[in-house]
């Protein structure tokens, strides 16, 4: 069956992504619109399994082909400094009897965004829609559905959660990201920072770990430490 419905995949990807308005750096949308393809050719559970798959593996194919190589120097997530405190605290609310009411939970957050700033020099709150302009309800509504688009690929669901973590580390290696734990699978640390990753591989906001600060980030700074020190005072 996969065989038979993958050149109508492959038909409908050309479409959605050479033919497309905006090219192939569109492939987000295709891709979850492809999916839907797939499900509609093979609607039963292990064919609906292939038929994503084949979607997928095509879709990678088609981007490779339009310049979005899979990147050699990608940056190692789980050998960013500061992550192993992240883990240890992670591993405290673990080992309580109920991990949700856990008191480290409230010291989470915190961490995240302290570690979130000096890797990428934005916090995921800062990654949320802005309007920026004076936009009528329809625009408002059309510009905030594009800006989310870029982190879609967070809402694609496989058959299981195997296949899942699979396909998602395909996709950070596509954006220049090794995602993957000691162990080779997803980094369970990842789901903390998706949104500031995808920011600062595409250039949205914020920067790569790997980069220098810019101007603005450097000058927020400053004025951060200047108000700490007045508070002190």
């Amino acid at each position: 069956m996969c065989g038979t419905i993958a050149p109508k995949i492959n038909d409908h990807l050309c479409r959605k992504t050479i033919f497309a308005p905006g090219g192939p750096h569109c492939w987000n949308s295709a891709f979850a619109d492809s999916t839907k393809f797939a499900l509609q050719l093979a609607p039963d559970t292990l064919d609906c399994s292939a038929a994503i798959r084949s979607c997928f593996v095509l879709l990678w194919m088609r981007l490779r082909a339009y310049g979005v190589a899979m990147i050699a120097d990608r940056i190692v997530f789980r050998h960013l400094r500061g992550l192993d405190e992240l883990m240890a605290l992670e591993a405290v609310i673990h080992r309580h009897p109920n991990p949700l009411w856990a008191p480290e939970v409230d010291h989470r957050q915190p961490l995240v965004d302290r570690l979130s700033k000096a890797w990428f020099g934005i916090t995921e709150s800062d990654t949320q829609f802005e309007d920026t302009e004076d936009l009528d309800e329809e625009a408002w509504d059309a510009a905030m559905y594009h800006w989310e688009a870029y982190f879609d690929f967070d809402e694609i669901t496989f058959v299981d959660a195997e296949t899942d973590d699979q396909n998602e580390l395909m996709i950070w290696d596509m954006l220049g990201w090794d995602c993957r734990d000691a162990d080779g699978e997803l980094h369970p640390l990842v789901c903390h920072f998706k949104r500031q990753m995808v920011c600062a591989a595409k250039g949205l906001r914020g920067r790569l770990p790997n980069a220098d600060p810019g101007e603005e980030e450097i000058t927020k700074a400053a004025e951060e430490w200047a108000k700490a020190l007045m508070r002190k005072r």
